[in-house]
């Protein structure tokens, strides 16, 4: 029944403030479905950081899995020699890092690829810088680049380019897109540099008619590693620069620093590193360190013995290659997980790095 009011506009208030309360009611159960529905996705994420989580990569029982730490670098060398450019964010598909190593320059006399592994004749090169400037929309290669040399001049990757390059370089050369028949590079040896004697270096190494990789497609190396060597050499510069790695794990303070039961000198084979929620990668095998490591650059003086404590105190391996399983984008700070099998890590060192400090 409905109450009787002398004034008629205060019923029409009434029932606006119960129809305001009824509307309320339903906001509230809303907001909170919504807050619920975050709750969840947090948990979910949280799991996830827990344990192996992913497509074809069911957890076992006997999987250990330790995080290794954060990014902290990322790094693109658009130009095979070249300097490289770091990155914020990055794509990272099955042929490594996208843009990495795109290019690569010829000498035309010779017809073999140019290598800062020959410094003798390529290290000027070692000191020229390239730059990404525009992908392709669907991110799947680069389509403007820049050349940034010593001097601080930059050019643009033109029709020129050649031209440019030779008169910069003292030789003719050409840039590359597209790996030759039969591609080679010259890699000297630090005895070779050291004695000086030798006009053509021993060792002549063949392309992968792919792609102008020399080991491998994607390289990881962690700040534990390169901690570990500045020990052995205090005097020594082991900024990551000098390795050129696409991916820098900041591992100081991380379970990987303190227990390396599970880490690459002994058991690489076995293990799978997962980048941020989607990348994963299988190691493939150590990075074997040559003469580029002992390369000035801006701001890193030459130095051999950077390399002969690498040999002497790890066996000549630094950081790790990797394969995509699942690609992805990581940008700095995602997390980075190792996973293995807890078996191996009562498994005595029986590889040829077992008196290896850290590979990676």
């Amino acid at each position: 029944m409905r109450p009787v009011f002398k004034d008629e506009s205060a019923y029409l208030r009434i029932l606006e403030i119960k129809l305001f309360l009824n509307n309320l009611n339903f906001f509230t159960i809303i907001i909170g479905i919504l807050l619920v529905i975050s709750m969840l996705s947090n948990l979910f994420k949280c799991l996830k950081r827990l344990k192996v989580f992913s497509k074809g990569h069911q957890t076992m029982e006997n999987e250990s899995r330790i995080l290794v730490g954060r990014i902290s670098e990322l790094w693109r060398y658009p130009i095979k020699s070249m300097q490289g450019e770091m990155l914020k964010m990055a794509t990272i598909g099955k042929r490594g890092l996208m843009g990495d190593r795109s290019f690569a320059l010829m000498d035309k006399k010779s017809g073999r690829i140019i290598s800062a592994k020959n410094p003798r004749k390529w290290e000027n090169v070692f000191r020229f810088s390239a730059k990404t400037l525009a992908v392709k929309d669907d991110g799947s290669s680069i389509r403007k680049l820049a050349i940034t040399f010593p001097d601080g001049e930059m050019v643009f990757v033109d029709d020129n380019i050649n031209e440019i390059l030779s008169e910069k370089i003292g030789r003719s050369v050409v840039l590359l897109s597209q790996v030759p028949e039969n591609a080679i590079v010259e890699k000297l040896s630090l005895e070779e540099d050291e004695l000086g004697t030798v006009d053509t270096p021993s060792c002549l190494e063949k392309l992968s008619p792919l792609d102008f990789f020399d080991g491998g497609k994607l390289h990881i190396l962690t700040t534990t590693a390169l901690n570990r060597l500045k020990e052995k050499y205090p005097d020594g510069t082991f900024d990551a620069r000098r390795f050129r790695p696409n991916i820098v794990i900041d591992s100081d303070d991380s379970e990987y620093s303190v227990n390396t039961r599970l880490s690459m000198e002994n058991n690489w084979k076995y293990l799978m590193i997962e980048v941020g929620d989607t990348v994963k990668l299988k190691i493939t095998k150590p990075t074997v360190r040559c003469i580029m490591t002992t390369l000035a650059q801006t701001g890193l003086p030459k130095d051999n013995k950077i390399l002969k404590t690498i040999n002497q105190n790890n066996s000549g391996f630094l950081g790790a290659y990797t394969q995509t399983l699942e690609p992805g984008s990581v940008e700095v700070g995602d997390f980075i997980w190792m996973v293995g099998s807890r078996s191996i890590e009562e498994t005595p060192a029986h590889s040829k790095f077992h008196d290896t400090l850290s590979l990676f």
